[in-house]
């Protein structure tokens, strides 16, 4: 029993649960463009919960997940920007004429 008096819970690295869903979100959104109103919500909340995520790992810097927020905060400016920016102002011009 080399490991006795080691608690793995120190030794672990803990990722941020937030930083994982924006990332989630963000690449769902990416693969759903194909339904715009669908991607944009998607991204919309990626971009919301990775600046959640954001916030949280500056108050704790043990956790880890950076990057991870990173990739769903830019997917989900990216999609909204392809997707649901164009989408609504299409709708806008059917609505106005």
């Amino acid at each position: 029993m080399a490991n006795e008096g080691v608690d793995e819970r120190a030794t672990a690295t803990e990722y941020s649960v937030p930083a994982i869903v924006a990332a989630a979100l963000g690449i769902a959104s990416v693969f759903l463009t194909g339904t715009p109103l669908l991607a944009t919500a998607l991204a919309i909340g990626a971009i919301a919960v990775a600046l959640y995520s954001r916030r949280q790992l500056k108050t704790n810097p043990a956790m880890r997940g950076f990057a991870i927020s990173l990739i769903g905060f830019l997917t989900g400016i990216w999609v909204v920007a392809t997707t649901g920016i164009p989408f609504l102002l299409s709708a806008a011009l059917v609505m106005s004429a």
